[in-house]
Order: C-alpha cells, then sequence, then structure tokens
C-alpha cells in the first residue's frame, strides 16, 4: 500500500471526491482566458517571449485529473509530474474544505513505478 492510499483511507476520502475537486480547481475561467490572450499577445511582439519578466501568471490546464490517473498512483504505476500535482492539489482541495491541514507533495510518495521494460 503506497502513501496515497494511506492518506486517502487516513483522511477517508474517496476517488470520486478527488475527481470532482480537481474539476473544480482546474476549471477554466475568464481569468485563464485572459492569462492566455496576454501570453498570445507578449508572444507576437516579444522576440524572447519570456513570461515570467512580463509579468504573466501561467493559466490552469483546463483538463482535471481522472478516475484512472488515481487509480494508476495507487497501484504504483508511472504518472506524469503534472498529474502528480493536480492530486496533490485535489487532495489539498478537499482537505482545506474540511478545515484540515494540507499535505506537502513530499509527503506522497507516487514515485513507486512499474519498472521501464523500453530503458
Amino acid at each position: 500500500m503506497n502513501s496515497l492510499q494511506t492518506i486517502l483511507d487516513s483522511h477517508t476520502i474517496t476517488i470520486d471526491e478527488l475527481v470532482r475537486e480537481s474539476t473544480r480547481i482546474e476549471r477554466t475561467t475568464p481569468r485563464d482566458r485572459k492569462l492566455r490572450r496576454a501570453r498570445e499577445i507578449h508572444r507576437r511582439k516579444s522576440e524572447s517571449p519570456n513570461y515570467t519578466e512580463a509579468g504573466i501568471e501561467k493559466p490552469s490546464s483546463g483538463a482535471p485529473v481522472r478516475a484512472h490517473m488515481i487509480d494508476r498512483a495507487l497501484q504504483g504505476g508511472r504518472v506524469s509530474r503534472s498529474q502528480r500535482a493536480k492530486i496533490v492539489r485535489a487532495l489539498n482541495g478537499v482537505l482545506e474544505r474540511r478545515g484540515q491541514q494540507p499535505i506537502a507533495a513530499t509527503d506522497l510518495a507516487t514515485t513507486e513505478t512499474a519498472e521501464n521494460p523500453s530503458a
């Protein structure tokens, strides 16, 4: 049993709750649309599109974590860095709504991956 499963069990959080929270967090908002537009304008006008120098934040992806991604993480399979970050954001969103302390990404040892046959 990996640490994600342990945390979900100890806080009685279901996979469906994580998916719903991730959908709420990663939803594209009007602010995200403005940020994307600002990045597009900056890219066209500037020779070196460095968004941090321009003070333009990164918009949310609009793609929430899905149940099969969480299942893969629970089974110890390969999970990309962005998927792990989304799982942590959703988990912390659920915990904050319940008035509990958020969990650091390092507390989730989802690095237990299956062996890579192509390596």
